[in-house]
């Protein structure tokens, strides 16, 4: 049996150890950490030089004959590592769940698109706005002209959002994308079409995150055929796709970060109906996945960020037992014991 199989048995043989040193496996342990000031899932994270900030996401409303209903995140949370105390920054100009967040080199905060709520529904918007932490102030900047809604996005050369797949509409009805839109911040334009190629693998419920070797990667999600392991990879000089080593453990609605070196963590998400506690770690040389130790719990729409120390912050999300089961909102916030090497 291949090493990495034991690491998703329930019950794991005694010589489990010996397997994880064998095969250099690192661990990361995991301390709690003061809790948002309200549980939030689907929520926007980033972390600038000394802080975090948490920008909307969904938090609970009420239950009404038996059914969930949620409300966007108004206030932004902001964090500070060094007393581990949550304060209130200024409101968002839009509450919204499931927006992109994103950092400009001079640790402005670029916030876009996601989900508000109208009195009776929850309604795309593609708003970007702009976070200032120093003023607490928040600027316009123009709409996203992108189609699509659940879709991943990244900032590249503090200029281009590039935001990839998602969930679009046509005349058959709703269907996973392999769009692709890139929007220059400074002219509010996006590309000719078809000058940028599709995506391989329409997909929604994924992560895209952009590597410290110049490339963008896409990873994970979901399609028709279930959840989805595979990564690809966009050049951006060269303009074309690449296929790499799909995950060890197929995965939805998880949260990545990039590491110092440039290897990529991805830590819980949904998998197979219910949140799962499963890490893994990617290194772009070797095009290969290694296994990290499982999370103290299980998550999905978590946020991931790597703070100024190079530790891991998971924030809020909720856990799910099953398709059917209720979700158990989160305001947990858990930070790596030890930071990021690599």
């Amino acid at each position: 049996m291949n090493p990495v199989v034991w690491k998703y048995l329930p019950i794991k043989p005694a010589f489990y150890p010996l397997l994880r040193k064998l095969f250099g496996w690192r661990d990361l342990s995991w301390s709690l950490k003061a809790s948002l000031p309200v549980a939030r899932y689907e929520a926007g994270a980033i972390a600038t030089t000394g802080k975090i900030y948490v920008f909307g996401g969904a938090e609970f409303s009420e239950i009404v004959d038996g059914y969930l209903f949620t409300k966007p995140g108004e206030p932004v949370f902001e964090y500070d590592p060094a007393t581990n105390i949550w304060n209130t920054a200024d409101d968002m100009p839009t509450p919204r769940s499931g927006c992109c967040v994103m950092k400009f080199s001079d640790e402005r905060i670029c916030v876009v698109g996601g989900f508000e709520k109208l009195p009776n529904q929850w309604v795309k918007n593609t708003s970007i706005d702009i976070f200032d932490p120093d003023t607490q102030s928040w600027t316009p900047a123009g709409q996203l002209h992108f189609g699509t809604t659940h879709y991943a996005a990244v900032l590249v050369d503090d200029r281009y959002i590039y935001a990839f797949g998602g969930i679009g509409t046509g005349t058959g009805g709703f269907f996973t994308s392999r769009a692709v839109w890139c929007q220059d911040l400074q002219e509010n334009t996006g590309p000719w079409p078809g000058s940028i190629p599709l995506m391989p693998t329409p997909r929604h419920g994924h992560v895209s995150v952009a590597g410290k070797d110049g490339l963008i990667y896409v990873i994970g999600g979901l399609n028709d055929s279930g959840d989805l392991a595979n990564v690809e990879v966009y050049d951006r000089e060269a303009n074309i796709w690449q296929t790499r080593a799909p995950m060890l453990c197929a995965r939805r609605h998880f949260a990545a970060v990039v590491g110092p070196a440039g290897h990529i963590y991805v830590f819980g998400g949904m998998s197979c109906g219910a949140a799962i506690a499963c890490a893994e770690k990617y290194d772009p040389v070797s095009d290969s996945w290694t296994p990290l130790s499982d999370l103290p719990r299980p998550c999905m729409y978590h946020s991931a960020v790597v703070s100024a120390d190079n530790r891991v912050f998971l924030i809020g999300g909720f856990e799910k037992e099953s398709c059917e089961a209720d979700p158990v909102f989160l305001d947990r916030v858990w930070a790596s014991t030890s930071p990021l090497t690599e």
